[in-house]
């Protein structure tokens, strides 16, 4: 069992008899690290419900037992969202390809009307 803590600064893990035996911390997670948080309610394949949390360095999964509320759930995958940030220069980075890929094919479909004939007796001769 892990037991998870958010505070205003960070996120902590911690794996549940190494807290209780050795007050032992596993992964200590900077808010401002938090890029994607997801709630997965509809029971992954693993029967259970799942919240994943993404950050810059470490991806996490937590599944929760079967007979926890789904609104409880939803509520905690809620306040590590609160903390979610995508940086401007990783933001940018994202962006950037999405904007050239639609350039090219807009410059594309130009192109390609550009060369289809107005009318076809523009291209037709008559032999007189």
């Amino acid at each position: 069992m892990t037991v998870v803590a958010v505070t205003d600064r960070r996120i902590l893990t911690a794996r549940a008899n190494a807290l209780r035996q050795e007050a032992k911390i596993g992964q200590r997670i900077l808010l401002d690290d938090v890029r994607y948080v997801r709630a997965r309610t509809s029971h992954g394949e693993n029967g259970r419900s799942e919240v994943d949390l993404v950050t810059r360095d470490v991806d996490l999964r937590w599944a929760f037992h079967t007979d926890i509320d789904d609104v409880q759930i939803l509520a905690f995958a809620a306040v590590l969202a609160e903390s979610m940030r995508l940086p401007d220069s990783e933001r940018d980075a994202l962006i950037q390809p999405n904007v050239q890929i639609a350039a090219a094919e807009a410059s594309a479909s130009i192109e390609a009307t550009s060369s289809v004939p107005a009318s076809s007796e523009d291209s037709s001769t008559s032999a007189e």
